[in-house]
């Protein structure tokens, strides 16, 4: 975070009903009681692709930030026409990405708030792979592209 590099640890139960997330960070410990639908960032990216698959064009869930704000948010998803991406820098060659991919944009709330506490618009490959990225934070803008993509096999996680 901000060039420093930080640890997160911690566990998500799910126990009597209720989903419980309690993490250990340099910034101290948290306990979050979540609603039971919530999903990881890295579980949340694949229902993500999943529902973009079957042909939902848009659709909300809610997902765990443990190592930002430590809070659950809404985020709502929409397919979105490619022009509304943020084009690439003519100068840099686009990176070949197999499989499928779509343009999204993702609004982050949380607290009940209508207003995103931040968006962002991309296109999502179903790998998880992200390029042209834009994130808007409101008092911020930050973009990204992806330049190198090495494959690695899927981790099986037990």
């Amino acid at each position: 975070q901000n060039g420093t590099e930080r640890e997160v640890t911690g566990t998500v139960q799910r126990a009597g009903g209720e989903l419980r997330a309690e993490t250990q960070s340099p910034d101290g410990s948290a306990h979050v009681l979540l609603p039971t639908v919530t999903r990881m960032p890295v579980a949340s990216i694949g229902y993500v692709v999943d529902k973009l698959r079957a042909g939902m064009a848009s659709f909300s869930m809610l997902s765990f930030d443990a190592q930002g704000s430590g809070k659950a948010f809404r985020v709502d998803v929409a397919q979105i026409v490619d022009s509304a991406l943020r084009r690439r820098p003519p100068s840099e060659e686009p990176v070949d990405v197999p499989g499928q991919s779509w343009p999204i944009q993702m609004s982050f709330k949380h607290g009940g708030k209508d207003k995103p506490v931040f968006s962002m618009t991309a296109r999502l490959f179903d790998s998880g792979v992200l390029d042209r990225v834009t994130v808007d934070a409101d008092v911020v803008t930050v973009a990204a592209d992806l330049k190198t993509l090495e494959m690695h096999p899927s981790p099986s996680c037990r």
